[in-house]
């Protein structure tokens, strides 16, 4: 790794602790933000009137994209936020409420749930 995606990197990492500790109150130090595929889960929550979706969100700097899963029993919906480098997602604002919202609703996700029955896409 170059010393410019180096300071890159370190900025991303140094984003996503502020984040973390800005929404979560939590800051460990020494806590590896990446794991060994650099990726790095960044929200999670439920949503629905049961709380029966799922969102996982997870940053990839791999493949330079914000990954947003829904998951319930039945489906599994991703939507990808992409970036063209390092660089561009150093410079976005991390912000949990942001991160969560998803083009596709619940509600509409809900509809589909007794046509597609077993079957994920």
């Amino acid at each position: 790794m170059d010393k410019n995606k180096l300071e890159i990197y370190l900025r991303i990492c140094e984003n996503i602790k502020e984040y973390k500790n800005l929404e979560f109150e939590c800051y460990n130090e020494d806590e590896k933000v990446f794991d060994s595929n650099l990726q790095c889960p960044l929200a999670y929550t439920t949503k629905g009137d049961n709380e029966e979706f799922e969102i996982q969100v997870t940053l990839d700097l791999n493949n330079n994209q914000i990954i947003k899963e829904i998951s319930h029993v039945y489906i599994n919906y991703k939507e990808y936020e992409c970036f063209k480098d390092w660089e561009e997602i150093a410079s976005k604002t991390l912000n949990f409420d942001d991160l969560i919202m998803t083009d596709m609703d619940v509600d509409d996700l809900l509809e589909e749930i007794p046509n597609k029955k077993g079957i994920k896409y």
